[in-house]
Formats: C-alpha cells, structure tokens, sequence
C-alpha cells in the first residue's frame, strides 16, 4: 500500500514539473521600454477599438456604439476651432503616437517619460487652443544606430482626448504643415484689419481737424478782412514788403483754413507786384506789361489793384 501511495505521489510530481517546463519553455516576448510602453498605452486601445467595430456592424441599432477606427496623422487636421481643452499629459501621447508613426524603426522608440521626465516637454498653448508640444526621442536611424532627435507637434484639440495635428516636425524635416498656411491667414487678417483700424482713425483724426479749422476759421476772416480792408500803401516796393509781412505772420497762426490759403494768395500776388516795380526802377523800363501779368494771374487781389491803379 506504501509503495502504490509512494508511485502516485511521485507521477503526480513528474506531471508538475512537465506543466511547469512547459510554461517557462515558451519564447519571451521582446523588451520594451516600460514608460514608452505606458505612455502608448493610448494607441493601442485605439487600435483594439478600431478592429472592434469590424465586428460591431450586426449589432443592433440600440446596441453598443463602435468607436470610429484610428485614422492617419494627415485625417481631420482641418477641423473647426477648438472648444475643448485637453491635458498636458494627453497631449504629450498624442504628440508620441504621431511621431511614431513616422520614424523609420519605430519599435526601437525610446522617449522622455510623460511624469517622470516631465521637464523634457516643452508644451506650449497658443490662442485659440493651439497645444504646441516639443521633446526628442531616441531611435534607430536607417543605419541600424540609435539617434537622438529632436521633433515638434502642434495639436489641434478636437475635445478633451483627440487632437488633430496641424504641424509635426522631425529633425530638419516638416512632415506636416498646416499651421504655416493658418498663421499667414491670420496675420493677413490682422494687417488688414489693423490698416482699416488706421484709415479709421487717420479719417477721424481730419474730420476733427476740420472742425476745428471751420471754427478757427470764423475768427480768421473777421481778421483777414480787417486786414485788407486798410487799404495800405502799395506804391514803392519797402512798402510791399512790410504789408507781405504781415500777411505771412496772418498765414502761419491761422494755417489750414480757408483765410489762410485767401492770405497767401494775396502775398504771392504782392511778390510779383513788388518784382516788377523793382525792375522798372533798375532798368529804367515801362513796367506795363509785368504790371498786366499781375492783374490776369491775381485778379481780385490788393495786388491787382494796386497795379491797375498804376
């Protein structure tokens, strides 16, 4: 009875170990990085739910809803402007998920971890929901030696976990750039906006200004008139000058109004009035005919008939 119990035991403990090897004779599976793997976590569910609804299209209408397969980095980058805000943390996935996509060993991928090594993402927000996200990551290059690069992903939040990209850039190279066609949209909406704000003012700024010199130039006339009323002396050239002098000093106070531009208007005719008596009495010559020029080129002024008067 001893020996049947001792026989037993021991096929039973022959059986243990044949499962045992059995278990720890299969292949192991290859390392991966244990943070690159946690932080891809996001993808790989994305995948199993894209292959998921392959399988959910018999189901019924008020089943469960399938979830819309993973799309390629170019899908959805023109979407409407986001109103959804999306964490660092998953906007830093998402930034890996794209980048892996495009280096040439992806499985040889290791990044900076998302929390532990959170000082080596740049994350920046720009207006309008932007999520600028820059880091590096270590890979194989086509020569089978690992590389560091440095790359860059601007995201466009469509809600709180899906972000379209709208730049991603590796190295030296731009894989994706609608952001550049984006920027120089909104900076000519700006120029042009900015220019209309300027006309804008420009416009008001004279309107005021010629209110002002509709006003300033109420006290002018009654002034001007005055000072042409006087009648002065126009008869020798000294004379001329003085009076010019005077409406010169009646243009720069009341300069811009409709006085003004009558004064010196008055003043240029008194010029030519005074060149010609200057000339009649240096050459000794009949000043008639500069005299005529005078009154056909500035007629209705004291200089015109200051020389019909001669």
């Amino acid at each position: 009875m001893a020996k049947t119990y001792l026989s037993i035991s021991s096929i039973g403990f022959v059986a243990c170990l044949i499962a045992c090897s059995g278990t720890t004779t299969t292949s192991q599976p290859e390392q991966v990085n244990v943070r690159q793997e946690a932080e891809g976590q996001a993808v790989q569910n994305a995948d199993n739910v894209g292959a998921s609804e392959e399988t959910a299209k018999d189901e019924p209408k008020d089943g469960p809803r399938a979830a819309k397969p993973k799309k390629d980095i170019h899908a959805g980058a023109r979407v409407s402007p986001p109103t959804a805000t999306m964490s660092d943390t998953v906007a830093c996935r998402r930034a890996i998920e794209l980048i892996t996509k495009v280096l040439k060993a992806p499985s040889t991928a290791e990044f900076p971890g998302i929390v532990w090594d959170a000082d080596q993402y740049r994350i920046t927000r720009y207006q309008g929901g932007l999520i600028d996200v820059r880091s590096y990551v270590d890979a194989e290059n086509s020569f089978g030696g690992m590389l560091r690069t440095q790359w860059r992903v601007v995201l466009r939040p469509n809600d709180n976990h899906s972000a379209a990209p709208v730049y991603l850039q590796l190295g030296d190279d731009i894989v994706l750039d609608l952001l550049s066609g984006e920027l120089a949209a909104a900076k000519e909406r700006e120029e042009e906006e900015w220019k209309r704000m300027e006309e804008e003012v420009e416009r008001a700024a004279e309107e005021e200004r010629q209110a002002e010199l509709v006003e300033l130039d109420k006290t002018a006339a009654v002034e001007l008139k005055a000072l042409l009323g006087d009648h002065p002396d126009l008869s020798k050239p000294s004379l001329i000058e003085n009076y010019q002098e005077q409406l010169q000093a009646f243009v720069k106070k009341y300069d811009g109004t409709a006085s003004a531009k009558k004064a010196s208007a008055e003043s240029a005719a008194l010029a030519q009035l005074r060149l010609a008596f200057v000339w009649a009495e240096k050459t000794g010559k009949d000043a008639t005919p500069r005299l005529q020029k005078v009154i056909e080129e500035y007629p209705d002024t004291l200089a015109a008939k200051a020389a019909a008067a001669r």
